[in-house]
């Protein structure tokens, strides 16, 4: 990589010297081949600030300051090694958009798009990814259909802006922290990018209408930053055998923090927590029976809503799983208060007015059409505490 680097150097000081050279046009949405083939930086910030050092190599060279020239070529050098990758023989590079154009010296320097098929991650299909020429792009005045669907993927304002983003410990905790009140999966906020979180992050994505990656991009984290969470959460914090503590909060966290509080100051040992957004209900059934002189207790969450249909749904559920005993709602509770109405795009009148929340909501419910289904919020099938006991004889 760094002899990379030093060639364009070469090329750099020769064409600050003597003027200007003539380059070889490269043409948009064509295959890139050969050693003049850009690297492929993540951003755009990456590469203006590479850009920026060989800059400053060229005005040392200018002052006959090699020293200087020297030490800031190594860093442009070890900063490329670091932050962006030399595509390889197999690899598959395609020049997508010109986005900038630079003076240095006597050089006008190109920051184009491109997308890569990488040989190595070929699953993750085109990638995009920045770089820097000499050479001249050219666009073409002829611009038929697929030129046209190739513009708009690639090059449009949102693409464009769009870039991964480091998965720092810090942002995947906040990342971590949006899901889970957004009702997601996420068993542990702890700041790892792990397998629960991804899945979180691909169906917020699907949600959002952005590519599915799984990974926190630019454009990604400003939609979970500026979406709203469910305003208004009911959680239960239950133990097998009944003991409950149902409350009310303005986010799924505090709402769970508040009813854990409140089951831990009657009991000690094992307990789980369910959590809704409202206007959704919740209720508890319980079952218990003794086998071989051992008591046994199970306990199922139903959702509704309405107080009848979620005690009916915890009653099939029981009804459904236990091992032994009789089922019977221990207890159940709604929302306090008029809750305001989710906003169900498929089900608006015609001519109705547009909704006047401007920011959305994340609806898990509202995937597009022919996404795979996000992990749930809840799964009434899964809700027992202590494992299934023995079989009864």
């Amino acid at each position: 990589m760094r002899g990379r680097i030093a060639a364009w150097l070469i090329v750099i000081a020769v064409t600050s010297a003597a003027g200007a050279r003539a380059e070889p046009a490269w043409q948009l949405h064509t295959t890139l081949e050969g050693d003049n083939t850009p690297a492929l930086c993540k951003d755009t910030s990456s590469v203006g600030l590479i850009v920026d050092i060989l800059a400053r190599v060229i005005s040392a060279k200018a002052n006959s300051d090699s020293e200087k020239a020297k030490r800031l070529f190594e860093i442009a050098a070890k900063l490329q090694d670091e932050i962006c990758l030399r595509p390889g023989k197999e690899d598959i590079v395609i020049l997508r958009c010109a986005l900038d154009q630079r003076q240095i010296g006597n050089s006008t320097v190109s920051l184009v798009k491109m997308s890569a098929l990488l040989h190595a991650d070929v699953s993750a299909g085109e990638q995009p990814f920045y770089g820097w020429t000499y050479a001249q792009v050219a666009g073409g005045d002829n611009k038929g259909a697929d030129t046209k669907d190739a513009d708009k993927k690639w090059c449009g304002e949102q693409t464009v802006a769009d870039a991964r983003i480091e998965a720092t410990p810090d942002l995947v905790q906040r990342i971590q922290t949006r899901l889970y009140d957004f009702g997601l999966y996420v068993p542990q906020i702890d700041g790892t990018l792990n397998a629960e979180t991804t899945e979180a992050l691909i169906a917020f994505q699907k949600w959002a209408g952005l590519p599915a990656t799984g990974q926190p991009t630019k454009l990604t984290v400003e939609k979970i930053d500026s979406t709203t969470a469910p305003n208004g959460w009911l959680s239960l914090a239950y133990e097998a055998f009944g003991k409950n503590a149902l409350l009310e909060g303005a986010t799924r966290r505090v709402a769970e923090e508040k009813a854990v509080a409140a089951l831990r100051r009657t009991m000690k040992g094992e307990y789980k927590v369910f959590s809704v957004p409202n206007p959704d209900c919740l209720a508890l059934s319980t079952t218990s029976y003794k086998h071989r002189r051992t008591s046994y207790g199970q306990a199922f969450v139903g959702v509704g809503r309405s107080d009848s249909e979620a005690q009916s749904d915890a009653m099939a559920s029981c009804n459904r799983q236990k091992t032994g005993g009789t089922c019977k709602v221990r207890t159940s509770v709604c929302p306090a208060g008029v809750m305001p109405p989710r906003y169900e795009p498929d089900n608006m009148p015609v001519n109705s007015p547009a909704p006047s929340e401007t920011v959305p909501r994340y609806e898990p419910e509202n995937i597009p059409a022919n996404s795979a289904a996000p992990a749930p919020r809840y799964d009434p099938e899964d809700i027992s505490i202590n494992g299934a006991p023995p079989p009864r004889r």
